[in-house]
């Protein structure tokens, strides 16, 4: 169940970014390899596409397909980025790994307030309970870091902790060059 949700939010994030090709375009003055890749319609039928079809304003991509390994798409998929929002996906993952979404989670003074002025946040306060459920709600939706900064505490006891539990796992999912 647990990592259906996350599947969920994957594919969620996927569609988006088919649905809306204007938030995908290319950064004027980029210059990208074409990959020639084949993606299997809902039909059954397969299309070929190219990298010039699949604009993207992101400096680095990797599509891959789950099941083979075989990369369908990349895009400077070695080059050191910052993590943006991809911690915030592991943050969730190592959550549904090692909770229970009805646990509930009292939001530390840390927890609220090392969050950078200005950063996403749905204005929790220090002593505010949750539940799991909620908090991660909290992170998909809003990207709030307040909930993200709970949930790591929640699952390790302090930032640190995590901070060293998600690049453990990010080794062990293959990740060669993350931390």
């Amino acid at each position: 169940m647990k990592h259906k949700i996350f599947s969920l939010i994957l594919a969620a994030t996927l569609l988006f970014t088919a649905a809306f090709p204007a938030y995908a375009t290319e950064t004027e003055g980029t210059e990208t390899e074409t990959t020639e890749s084949t993606t299997t319609n809902t039909d059954g039928t397969s299309t070929d596409i190219t990298s010039d079809e699949l604009s993207l304003t992101a400096e680095s991509a990797i599509l891959m397909d789950a099941t083979t390994g075989k990369i369908l798409y990349e895009k400077n998929s070695r080059t050191k980025q910052y993590p943006a929002s991809i911690t915030k996906l592991m943050t969730i993952l190592l959550a549904l790994e090692h909770g229970s979404l009805e646990d509930e989670i009292t939001f530390s003074h840390d927890a609220v307030f090392s969050i950078e002025p200005g950063s996403a946040h749905i204005a929790i306060q220090e002593g505010e309970i949750l539940t799991l459920e909620q908090v991660l709600y909290g992170i998909m939706l809003r990207s709030a870091n307040e909930c993200a900064n709970a949930a790591a505490e929640y699952v390790d006891g302090s930032l640190e902790k995590f901070a060293e539990h998600m690049t453990a796992r990010a080794k062990e999912l293959g990740c060669k060059n993350t931390n």
